[in-house]
């Protein structure tokens, strides 16, 4: 509270009073704000240590991991096929340019220049049903190269042995294959043969140039004559 202060003068006296407050009430005042204080003081205190408390689990395993983390160490990939003492591979990843191919040549072909080689397999021989006979044989040239003209004999089962001699054949390349069929009549059992006679050219081998094989056929008396019917004149 202020303070009043009231003045009179007169002639002869001079009179001052002075009015105070109660100081009884500024104490409680200052005393309150104290205690008021000291209780902030006190709240701020122990929400700092109840912080600290709560936080201290983080933080000790926040410095544990700092201290406890160990280095990481790189990973060293090896191959599956040992290497040497002190040897350390490289993956090395190169870039080039492709050299500009070649252009392609024509490949001439291979000339054969061995020697041919007739050869003669019979097929089949048959009887044609009416007394005859039907031969099949094939001729080839097993050779390297062609055989030249060249011509063939064939033995027939024939009743009176026949023999029939072919007229000259063309030449064979290498790889050729030619099928020949004889029909002859009069046919028996026995055997047919062909034999293949080469030409100007050697051989490369001749053993296969005669084939032959047992035939058998239906039995016809060729021989068998009838004999002529006689005519007799009878008279009446």
């Amino acid at each position: 509270m202020a303070d009043t202060t009231t003045t009179k003068t007169s002639d002869t006296h001079v009179v001052t009073t002075h009015t105070h407050g109660e100081p009884k009430e500024s104490l409680i005042s200052n005393t309150l704000a104290i205690v008021g204080f000291i209780i902030v003081v006190a709240i701020v205190l122990w929400g700092l240590l109840h912080l600290a408390s709560l936080g201290q689990p983080w933080f000790s395993s926040l410095f544990e991991s700092f201290a406890t983390t160990p280095a990481t160490q790189p990973t060293v990939i090896r191959p599956s096929n040992p290497l040497n003492a002190g040897t350390l591979a490289v993956k090395q990843t190169a870039t080039s340019t492709p050299a500009a191919k070649p252009a392609l040549r024509p490949v001439a072909p291979v000339v054969q220049t061995g020697p041919a080689d007739l050869s003669v397999k019979i097929l089949s021989v048959e009887s044609d049903g009416v007394g005859g006979g039907v031969a099949t044989f094939d001729i080839g040239n097993e050779g390297q190269s062609s055989t030249g003209v060249y011509t063939f004999t064939a033995q027939l089962p024939t009743a009176d042995g026949r023999t029939y001699s072919s007229t000259v054949q063309s030449s064979l390349l290498p790889g050729d294959h030619i099928v020949n069929t004889l029909r002859f009549s009069q046919a028996v059992s026995g055997i047919f043969s062909v034999t293949v006679t080469p030409g100007t050219k050697n051989e490369a081998r001749t053993d296969n140039n005669y084939a032959s094989r047992q035939v058998s056929m239906p039995y016809i008396d060729y021989n068998y004559n009838p004999q002529p019917y006689s005519q007799y004149q009878y008279g009446f």
